[in-house]
């Protein structure tokens, strides 16, 4: 995911009510495994992650790549925090084309991964891999 050309994915939430919400979204994956999102701070998706920090992944939408669905717990990291600056140029860095969207009020996302399945949909027949980490 680090070495893709396009950095781009869908992230799913839910509100503590259970009404789902998906967004296509730039990331960058930090020296932890952490995905890394940027959004502004009144997005549906913020909202939902305040109620509920619980998410889903997906990258890859061809079946000549290999396709990642991902589960895992988010946390928001605003402006003002001491780790905000730091993501903040590292995910600019990362993936430079998300400047063009760059809102004046951003916030990011840690996503840490807790499943993943991977199914590579090039292979005859297809193959997938799928499961926890710690």
């Amino acid at each position: 995911l680090k070495d893709r050309h396009i950095k781009k994915c869908v992230l799913a939430t839910s509100s503590k009510d259970g009404k789902p919400q998906a967004a296509f979204m730039g990331y960058a994956i930090d020296d932890d495994a952490s995905v890394i999102l940027a959004t502004r701070r009144g997005t549906r998706k913020v909202k939902n992650l305040r109620e509920n920090n619980q998410v889903a992944l997906i990258f890859g939408t061809k079946l000549s790549e290999i396709n990642f669905q991902c589960d895992g717990s988010a946390t928001i990291i605003e402006e003002g925090e001491k780790e905000y600056p730091k993501v903040k140029e590292f995910f600019y860095a990362k993936d430079p084309q998300t400047l063009l969207f760059k809102p004046g009020e951003t916030i990011f996302i840690r996503v840490k991964i807790s499943w993943v399945r991977l199914t590579d949909y090039s292979a005859h027949p297809p193959t997938t891999l799928e499961g926890t980490l710690s």
